[in-house]
Order: structure tokens, then C-alpha cells, then sequence
């Protein structure tokens, strides 16, 4: 069992990368094709994280605490996916060669996640005929760039990281859970890519006269590909009372959420604004965020106005970070289960 002090912080699993990036080069033929793609790796990178041998129970307080949490090892690809568009006379013979340099900021698992880790992309088109071969324009990791040039160096390019194939060296924890204790804390939670055990996060009743905020300022699930729902393990986020609804709003912000008798006791009513994004549990099952509900803020892991859709007894949530992972949390025994196994 792990405890934080009286309003302050538990801070688990570093989340560094023990190596330095080096990415590989590679040559292809354009097969007479007018799109070429070249996708160059880096070498296994581990990164980090809570490793318990046994299920293990993180107890918060009462007051305003932070948890910054990595659960689980990640082995990690670094990946330029390039692509040249728009070939003018392709030939069979003409070659496409990609490499990387300067490659940085990439020694932390908050880079990752972010999408701060960059590098120089060299790109070479070599035409066989030696006069006819031209380009229209590139991708690198679906990001656009729109040099025309046979030859050059495309700066400031983000990496992307993909799980390797396979663990490495990478350990999962055993199962953990955060049980929170009230107040409005922050929470920074990335699973890694070799975690197989569930992850609880537990939240506390909130004071019948209080209206207590728990704030994500990071949500990441580093297995399976990024934009993907596929993972190695699942999240459950469990509350005191058992959640008994889902009701969606899109274009309300959480002051001007009023489903009225859409909603009931202790449903969970979802908002998406310019002002900020999240969910409440509606505990007096009155349709408004009122005193002694719970809200659960996303703005910071989620796109300004989107991000968060009901569909029957799911909730999905789709983090606007490097990652991109699609969450989707089912209403299952009061709790809400993203099931990824």
C-alpha cells in the first residue's frame, strides 16, 4: 500500500527511456506507382514504470492531492511513416530513400504521449532516367509537408511510437488500484505497453455541500498503435455509488448542463464545450451539476468542444494527444469498464 501525504503527491514509475533513439534507413523502388511510402524505425526503446510483484493499493487523502502514475514497463518503436505523392513519370527503377537525424526530445514518457519528440527526415528521390521524375508533395506521419524538392531535409518532424513487437524487456505490474479520497485532485495516469492487469481508479463520495473536481492533466494507453482502441490492459473507474445511467450533451458547457428528467440518481452526464470537457456523477439525479456531485474534467486530455460521446451504456472518450487512444468505458456493475483484454 502506497499513501500520500496530507494533500500532496504520489508520484510512481519515472517514465524515462533508457536508451538513446537511432533510427534505421531504407531504400524502395517506385514500382512505376505516383504515391511511394517509406517507413523507417528506431531500435527497441524501454521506457519505465510501476512494477509491483503483487496487487497493490495507492490510498489518497481527503485533500487536494496529485497523482502523477506510469503502471507497467513500454517497449517502444520510434516511427517516420513517409510518403511521397504526387510522382510525375515514375519508373520502375527510381528509388525512394528515407533516413532520420537529430532526433529529441524524446526522453520522457510525457514526450511520448505529447508528441514532442522530433527529427530531421532526409528524403531522397533518385531518378533512373536522370530528367523526367518529379514530386508533388510528402507526409510524414500523416502531417503534411509540401516541399517539391527531389532531395531535402524535412525539420521538425514529429515521431510517433508504436508498440514494438515484442515485450523486450518491458514488465507489466500486478493489478493496482488508486483509491481517491476526496478533494479536487489532479490525476496524470499512463498505462504501459507491457501492463496485462487491470488499473483501478476509485473515487470517493464527494461532501454533500461541496462540488469536487477531479482534473486529468494526462490519459494515455501506450500499447497497440496509436489512434487504436486495442491495448494490453484495462482501466476501471469505480465509484462509491453505482453509477445507474449515461446521458450525453454535446455543445453545453458544465454550467449549463439541465437534462431534467433525462437523468436520475447518480447517472453520469457527459459535456463538451469550448469551456471544457468531462463528466458528472448527477448524485440527486436532478439533470444539473449541483452541490455534492462529481466532476471528472477532461479538457486537458481531450479536444477543445469534443472528445466525448455516449452511445447506449458506452462512453467513449478519444484523447487528443501523440497517442490518440479511443477509451471506451461501458457502464457495467455501477462502474464504468474500458475492457482492452
Amino acid at each position: 500500500m502506497l499513501s500520500g501525504d496530507n494533500g500532496s503527491s504520489v508520484d510512481a514509475g519515472t517514465g524515462t527511456v533508457a536508451a538513446t533513439i537511432g533510427v534505421s534507413s531504407s531504400t524502395v523502388t517506385s514500382a512505376s506507382a505516383t504515391t511511394v511510402a517509406v517507413a523507417i524505425t528506431s531500435t527497441d526503446l524501454l521506457v519505465s514504470g510501476f512494477v509491483a510483484s503483487r496487487d497493490t493499493t495507492i490510498v489518497m487523502t481527503d485533500q487536494d492531492d496529485t497523482i502523477n502514475l506510469v503502471v507497467g514497463e513500454s517497449n517502444l518503436n520510434g516511427v517516420f511513416a513517409v510518403i511521397a505523392t504526387g510522382l510525375s513519370s515514375p519508373a520502375t527503377s527510381d528509388t525512394f530513400a528515407v533516413s532520420a537525424t537529430a532526433i529529441t526530445g524524446a526522453s520522457s514518457v510525457d514526450a511520448i504521449v505529447n508528441g514532442d519528440a522530433t527529427g530531421t527526415v532526409n528524403v531522397t528521390l533518385t531518378d533512373s532516367a536522370g530528367s523526367d521524375l518529379g514530386v508533388t508533395a510528402y507526409s510524414v506521419n500523416e502531417v503534411a509537408n509540401a516541399s517539391t524538392a527531389l532531395t531535402g531535409a524535412l525539420t521538425g518532424q514529429t515521431m510517433a511510437f508504436v508498440q514494438a513487437t515484442s515485450a523486450g524487456d518491458a514488465q507489466g505490474s500486478e493489478a493496482v488500484t488508486i483509491e481517491l479520497g476526496g478533494g479536487s485532485d489532479a490525476v496524470s495516469l499512463v498505462l504501459g505497453s507491457a501492463q496485462t492487469e487491470v488499473v483501478v481508479l476509485e473515487f470517493a463520495r464527494s461532501d454533500l455541500d461541496e462540488r469536487e473536481t477531479i482534473s486529468f492533466d494526462e490519459l494515455a494507453d501506450l500499447a497497440g498503435a496509436s489512434g487504436s482502441a486495442d491495448a494490453a490492459s484495462g482501466l476501471i473507474l469505480d465509484f462509491k455509488d453505482d453509477v445507474s445511467a449515461l446521458v450525453g450533451t454535446t455543445g453545453t458547457s458544465l454550467a449549463n448542463v439541465a437534462v431534467g428528467s433525462a437523468s436520475q440518481h447518480n447517472a453520469i452526464i457527459t459535456y463538451t464545450h469550448s469551456a471544457g470537457n468531462g463528466f458528472f456523477v448527477d448524485v440527486d439525479g436532478d439533470g444539473r451539476w449541483t452541490d455534492g456531485d462529481i466532476n471528472v474534467d477532461l479538457t486537458e486530455v481531450t479536444a477543445s468542444g469534443a472528445g466525448i460521446t455516449v452511445s447506449g451504456d458506452v462512453m467513449t472518450v478519444t484523447t487528443n494527444n501523440a497517442q490518440e487512444d479511443q477509451w471506451d468505458f461501458e457502464l457495467q456493475d455501477g462502474n464504468l469498464v474500458d475492457e482492452l483484454i
